[in-house]
């Protein structure tokens, strides 16, 4: 039973130095037994063995505090790693659009602007001038759309390419300005000499069939002509908005890629992955896995 009670005492010294020579280390009383000492806290470490390449798991709770870090500190870090995810993301995009650009025909469009005037003999019609033509500029327009007067300006195409008046529908239309008493006949197709001649076409039916009205009377201010570059596609307007769109989903194709199938390659990542300091790194060899 001495021999008990002397061992006991010598470890209640021995635990009591230990805790004596720490009391520099982190200033947190602790008690052990009767003796108040200061103990040792130390912060957990991450220890990296083997190749740090390979995949680590990461608790699905920290994805999203690691993923806003990552995008507020280590963007560019992570556009450059996956920079090929990036550029193959980009040059996808600019393709697809230069296929779009090939593949889409050109559409030319020509304009014919007609003015509607009052008749000088009539002093009614000129001081109801405004209400009138505010009246007349839809009707004009829904009769150039009408299929009966389509069918006719299809009949008065030169060779008769015009076809039918369904042929011609969603191919020439009138566009209103408003503020202004002016229609404008627009005519748009895949061909330059066929859009100026069936704006021409269209315009003289309307002349031909207006050509009794005693209120109004219309007069060509200007005659379409044959357009020399097509109004659609648009090469640039289209390609800009492609390379803009290419540098986003680059970005967003990379940032996504690191975050799914991204692999801790050094103790810098295993650190700001795990939120731990790393001790120390072990390289990896293949002769040490016999």
């Amino acid at each position: 039973r001495s021999d008990e009670q002397q061992h006991d005492r010598a470890r209640s010294a021995d635990d009591g130095a230990r805790g004596h020579a720490s009391e520099h280390a982190v200033p947190r009383l602790s008690r052990y037994g009767d003796r108040p000492f200061r103990s040792v806290r130390m912060p957990p470490s991450v220890l990296c063995v083997g190749d740090c390449s390979r995949s680590v798991g990461v608790p699905r709770t920290d994805r999203g505090t690691i993923m806003r870090q990552m995008i507020e500190s280590d963007l560019l870090r992570v556009l450059w790693r996956r920079k090929l995810v990036a550029l193959l993301t980009g040059l996808l995009v600019v393709g697809g659009a230069v296929v779009f650009l090939v593949r889409q025909p050109p559409v030319f469009e020509a304009r014919a602007s007609v003015a509607v005037l009052p008749e000088r003999n009539d002093p009614d019609t000129v001081s109801a001038y405004s209400s009138i033509v505010d009246r007349l500029l839809p009707l004009y327009a829904s009769q150039v759309r009408s299929r009966t007067f389509l069918d006719q300006v299809a009949k008065e195409l030169p060779g008769g390419s015009g076809g039918s008046g369904g042929d011609l529908e969603g191919k020439v239309f009138a566009d209103l300005t408003v503020g202004t008493a002016v229609l404008q006949i627009v005519a748009r197709t895949n061909d330059a000499e066929l859009t100026a001649a069936l704006a021409r076409t269209t315009t003289e039916e309307l002349l031909r069939q207006e050509s009794t009205n005693t209120v109004v009377r219309l007069k060509v201010i200007d005659w379409p002509v044959v357009p020399s570059t097509p109004v659609a596609p648009r090469p640039r307007l289209v390609m800009g908005a492609a390379m803009l769109l290419a540098v986003v989903l680059g970005a967003a194709a990379a940032v996504v890629w690191e975050r799914w199938f991204g692999r801790i390659r050094d103790p810098e990542d295993l650190k700001a992955a795990s939120g731990q300091r790393v001790l120390g790194a072990l390289p990896y060899e293949r002769r040490l896995q016999s």
